[in-house]
């Protein structure tokens, strides 16, 4: 993303409450208050490698989905209703937990097991 720095301080920046996801789409739909609207530019071309530094690709793939998760709550209760906030929640724990046990990708039990206690004490 490319600002000007008289947008960032008039938006009040990033909300620090998110860990590496939903911010940057927090700041959008929070400038997009004041009239700034983004645009998407087909050029340059950036390659992202997700994880690419990370060594344990299983223990990087649990902390990505366990602060994903995080911010998606974070971002779900800041500009929704409570009771779309605690129905979201709710459809998350009916729908993820079988998704984590009974998903092709090759993760540990305990692994499994930690995304699916640390989904449901949310």
């Amino acid at each position: 993303m490319f600002f000007h720095r008289n947008i960032y301080e008039m938006s009040g920046g990033f909300d620090h409450n998110y860990f590496m996801y939903c911010e940057e789409s927090d700041w959008q739909r929070r400038v997009l208050d004041f009239g700034i609207n983004s645009k998407c530019i087909n050029t340059p071309k950036i390659i992202h490698l997700v994880g690419g530094s990370a060594g344990d690709k299983d223990s990087w793939s649990t902390f990505r989905f366990l602060n994903g998760n995080r911010s998606q709550n974070i971002y779900v209760k800041k500009f929704y209703s409570r009771g779309t906030y605690y129905l979201f929640r709710i459809l998350k724990k009916i729908l993820f937990i079988p998704m984590i046990f009974f998903s092709g990708r090759a993760k540990s039990l305990s692994d499994r097991l930690d995304i699916a206690k640390s989904i449901i004490k949310e």
